[in-house]
């Protein structure tokens, strides 16, 4: 696979064998501005809606907008509170450090990679401006990124020429710019994640890596993933900068009753399978996790892994996603 796409005219620029100017230039997700795409598309990914219905649940701390200053100021306090407190309901130091780095590099990422496979953009993240959404529960499960950062398109992109928006010679130019930059807004979280546990730098990456090369493609509503959008996101997770080591990946997988369904693995792990969480009785289970322990047994004393996990075979990762859509599709 190439590190890169290749090549120097847009339509002609690959990634694993797929042509990434659709992806570039006609947007699976329209918005007539930069704006507006961050307020209505970017905003929906990252829906808080459901703040309201765990109300009367227990809070770790107020909901709010921490920003990446805030997060890491005073050598990372607001970190360390939520490491303590991760680690304090059972959680291993390290897999609570590798959290943190998901919920805030990787989400930071997730939207960078969303942006590129859905708006065909490249969003310029500034971490002066960048706030980062915490959950009444505790977790961080979305970003601001306050005033429209600066965006990259190439030519025959719907925005090229508004304000704001460069135009660039070829993709694999607005890949990797747009890679750069999220390094860059990501470092002083990575690091201070390295400081909370003693876990390497390289895991912590790899959950940025993930965010970026799977960007939820695969389980939006409404949103029919593409090989092109696919394609996109395999050279940006490989992009001359990434620190990652890990590489993510997106392929469809088969299902006798949606035909093609888009499915991710993670390149790295968040190391949620070292806590240990009792198993539930059957009658403690809804119909569709009953159904889900029927259909892939754990062993006793097996780890517990995530259904994108790299430590899962590839045809039992895509099989355990394939399992949920059609559940899913069927409940609906």
């Amino acid at each position: 696979m190439p590190r890169t796409p290749p090549g120097t005219s847009n339509e002609s620029e690959t990634a694993g064998g797929i042509a990434i100017g659709e992806a570039l230039t006609r947007p699976a997700l329209a918005a007539d501005t930069p704006a507006a795409w961050l307020a209505s598309h970017l905003a929906a990914l990252f829906s808080h809606d459901d703040h309201d219905d765990d109300a009367d649940e227990p809070a770790w701390v107020e909901a709010g907008w921490p920003t990446v200053d805030d997060l890491v100021a005073d050598d990372a306090a607001a970190l360390r509170a939520l490491h303590a407190r991760l680690v304090a309901d059972g959680t291993p130091p390290k897999t609570a450090a590798t959290y943190l780095a998901g919920w805030t590099g990787g989400i930071m990422a997730e939207a960078v990679g969303f942006a590129l496979a859905t708006a065909g953009a490249g969003f310029v993240l500034d971490a002066d401006r960048l706030a980062v959404h915490q959950h009444r529960g505790g977790w961080l499960d979305g970003i601001d990124p306050g005033e429209p950062p600066a965006v990259l398109v190439v030519a025959g992109h719907p925005w090229a020429g508004q304000p704001g928006v460069e135009v660039v010679d070829t993709a694999e130019t607005l890949v990797s710019r747009t890679v750069d930059a999220l390094v860059t807004a990501c470092a002083p979280l990575v690091d201070a994640c390295r400081s909370l546990a003693a876990v390497g730098r390289a895991g912590l990456w790899n959950e940025v890596g993930d965010g970026l090369g799977t960007a939820a493609v695969t389980w939006v509503d409404g949103l029919v993933a593409t090989e092109a959008m696919f394609a996109v996101l395999h050279a940006a997770a490989r992009a001359p900068a990434a620190p990652w080591k890990a590489r993510p990946s997106l392929r469809f997988a088969h299902s006798e009753t949606l035909g093609p369904v888009p499915v991710a693995q993670k390149g790295g792990c968040c190391l949620a399978y070292l806590k240990e969480r009792p198993e539930p009785e059957p009658d403690d289970l809804d119909a569709d996790a009953r159904a889900y322990r029927e259909r892939f047994p754990r062993a006793p004393g097996a780890p517990r892994y995530c259904t994108t996990c790299s430590f899962l075979d590839p045809g039992d990762c895509a099989a355990r996603q394939v399992f949920w859509r059609e559940r899913r599709a069927a409940n609906s």
